[in-house]
């Protein structure tokens, strides 16, 4: 047995966190019930205290950690601190009876290079990963090796992880730092494992991502890894994705990590065989039934021989078991749900969750009532919402009989006109100070505005089915919501406008493939305004082929590609049995012409004047293309939508609410609009060869 300050990680007190760090005693833990982690020691907590004491640092550094709890917002001040921190420990000498104590320790690994990782007492837990925080020195020889510790040591103290620190409300003396010394393995492939999916939550899904060479390539977002879904029931793949790696991170014979073209070198296998997929997997249940919770795992692969390097829990499902059970009843309850598509336009996924979230929470807890059933999807960076249609007719009559109260109604139109100009002064923000505590109150504000926009959008749609009240009142309550409405119709456009700035400022800051950032939850947008961590490209651009998101009750959640293809299948799409549509005036007149179908801002460029605009609803920004249409058809709307608004205002013949246009009209297909009658015929589909001409 080694002593207390060195500590092999088959010793039983290598397991202590207290001594060991998160990531030591879990590489203990794991080593002693025979998991394959490559063998190594650790420098325990004690011997950095005593480090501090002996060198009398400990009324330095404390003197200097609470100065930097009050100095988080400037950074200049923070990184003069750490810096004077690090100079500290990094100016002193390690006592020498001990460094040769570590040397021979080091030999006994019998291996040329060694990982040398820091491990805090509060690394690694359920509720703070510390991922990125720390510093780690790969590749290190028996000549840096004492340098290096020392700089482990100092990294508890580095700017970020002082931010860290304080944000997660860890009081100065109350963390310490071991160090993992650990035999480095020269993986052919290597990657990271959840035994839970990080997108879906799924709890039968183990997700393995696998690249050439160390796991340096995946972690940093610089290559596309290769992807496999695993059933944890049957052990069997249910999906893969097989990308082309062309490089990979290796180390060469002097100890540096290097880059390698996969296809000149010979030496360089292809990657994981589907049997070491399933080996891996197992490896994995192992140590998800040995924590009891779900894990974030680091692997290597070397000479047919499977390594673990780390295991962390998962830190960022936001589902419970018991929320993940609802999640699933929700999930199958859709098979019962009549479901019917409303729209399609451009959004994020960020976005269309708040939206999810709000229509089902916030309703309810703002209005008293909600929207309990939805579905939006996203593909390609549009976004379709399906809804139960009865529910869309309940939430306009109980909004109706909401703002009949006069003072909810005016407390309700003082509320949205000063959260319109709050949610509003977010767009005057640059990227750089929108990711900041400014996200925080971007999405509070949101979530409160959602209600009362829904509130006075949807009211107006059952007021002349209400006898109750005169025709003044009628028209007084008109009047209300439409000045609302139209101070409020440019609010998401801009927003989403504006979100797509800080998306594309992600994107190039973390070198991301284009409208990756838009498929970004907003738990994991905030993650990433503390510790820069982003999900990994696999999982984005996952995302970016296929998600839902689905409400039923006050549940939220997010599906994959099958299950979101699985729920295209469920849903009842309107039918039209003859040339004829049938929708609501907007407002009325006559026309004939051929028809071009808008979706987002891209085919908006397509327009042509004297066309006739057919789109689910109408944006402002397409106000263009919306001037030169000689009508408008869309699929939804009320009488306080943006294309009934604006139809009116510009004397365009409008017909919306005809659930089926986009699905019927194509392209070039001339049409007779006639909106006195809200009716549409089809007089000649168009050429597969119609274009702009």
């Amino acid at each position: 047995m080694l002593s207390i300050h060195l500590l092999n990680f088959n010793e039983k007190d290598c397991k202590n966190p207290n001594l060991t760090g998160g990531k030591g005693a879990s590489l203990a833990n794991m080593t002693q019930v025979g998991l394959p982690v490559p063998p190594g020691f650790v420098l325990s907590t004690s011997l950095f205290e005593d480090f501090i004491k002996t060198n009398k640092l400990d009324f330095e550094i404390e003197n200097r950690l609470e100065i930097a709890s009050k100095s988080l917002e400037n950074q200049e001040k923070l990184e003069n601190i750490s810096r004077e921190i690090s100079d500290l420990i990094l100016n002193q000498q390690l006592d020498t009876d001990l460094q040769l104590q570590i040397k021979n320790q080091f030999k006994n690994l019998d291996s040329t290079w060694v990982a040398v990782r820091s491990s805090a007492t509060s690394e690694d837990g359920a509720e703070s990963a510390w991922a990125g925080q720390l510093d780690s020195f790969l590749n290190t020889d028996e000549q840096s090796l004492i340098e290096n510790i020392k700089k482990c040591w100092a990294s508890l103290f580095s700017p970020r992880a002082l931010f860290y620190r304080f944000e997660k409300g860890f009081v100065v003396g109350k963390i310490s730092i071991a160090v993992v010394i650990q035999s480095m393995i020269q993986s052919e492939v290597s990657g990271i494992a959840f035994t839970v999916h990080p997108v879906t939550e799924d709890r039968n899904i183990i997700l393995i991502e696998a690249g050439f060479g160390l796991g340096e390539a995946i972690v940093s977002g610089q290559i596309t890894p290769d992807s496999f879904e695993i059933g944890k029931a049957n052990l069997d793949i249910l999906d893969q994705q097989r990308n082309d790696q062309t490089r990979g991170i290796f180390l060469d014979e002097s100890g540096n990590n290097v880059w390698k073209n996969t296809t000149d070198d010979s030496s360089i296998k292809s990657n994981l065989a589907e049997n070491h997929v399933l080996e891996l997997a197992k490896i994995c249940i192992k140590i998800e039934k040995y924590y009891g919770f779900p894990c974030d795992i680091e692997w290597a692969f070397y000479q047919n021989q499977f390594y673990i390097v780390q295991s962390r829990p998962i830190t960022t499902l936001t589902l419970s078991d018991s929320d993940y059970t609802n999640r699933l009843k929700n999930i199958n309850d859709i098979l019962s749900v009549s479901w019917k598509k409303v729209w399609t336009t451009e959004y994020s996924v960020f976005s269309i969750w708040e939206f999810a979230k709000g229509y089902t929470k916030y309703c309810t807890e703002i209005l008293g009532f909600s929207f309990d059933k939805i579905i939006l999807t996203r593909e390609k960076n549009l976004a379709t919402v399906f809804r139960n249609e009865k529910e869309l007719e309940d939430f306009s009559l109980k909004a109706l009989r909401k703002i009949l109260d006069n003072d909810f109604l005016t407390k309700a139109s003082n509320t949205i006109n000063l959260l319109n100009t709050e949610l509003l002064s977010f767009t005057d923000l640059s990227a750089e100070e929108f990711l900041t505590d400014s996200l925080s109150a971007f999405i509070e504000i949101h979530n409160q505005f959602l209600p009362y926009f829904l509130l006075f959008l949807w009211a107006p749609d059952s007021i002349q089915n209400l006898n109750s009240i005169s025709n003044q009142e009628k028209n007084y309550i008109f009047e209300i919501c439409l000045k609302n409405r139209k101070k409020t119709e440019h609010t998401y456009p801009d927003l989403e406008f504006f979100l797509n700035k800080v998306f594309s400022y992600i994107e190039k800051k973390e070198d991301l493939p284009k409208f990756h950032a838009r498929c970004l939850l907003p738990q994991e947008l905030l993650k990433y305004v503390v510790d820069k961590v982003l999900p990994g490209k696999t999982i984005l651009q996952q995302r970016f082929e296929c998600v839902g998101v689905i409400a039923l009750g006050k549940n939220i959640c997010l599906t994959n590609e099958s299950q979101t293809r699985g729920i295209y299948g469920k849903v009842t799409y309107f039918k039209n049995d003859d040339e004829v549509l049938r929708g609501k005036v907007a407002n009325s007149g006559f026309c004939v012409g051929r028809c071009r179908i808008i979706f987002d801002f891209e085919s908006m460029k397509e327009f042509q004047t004297d066309e006739i605009l057919v789109t689910t609803m109408t944006r402002p920004e397409w106000l263009p293309a919306i001037k030169n249409s000689k009508a408008i058809i869309t699929d939804a709307g009320g009488v306080l939508c943006h294309a009934s608004i604006i139809s009116r205002e510009l004397k365009k013949p409008c017909i919306i609410d005809t659930k089926i246009a986009t699905q019927v009209l194509k392209d070039g297909d001339l049409v007779e609009v006639d909106a006195d009658n809200g009716v549409v015929k089809i007089l000649e589909k168009a050429k597969e060869t119609y274009h702009n001409d």
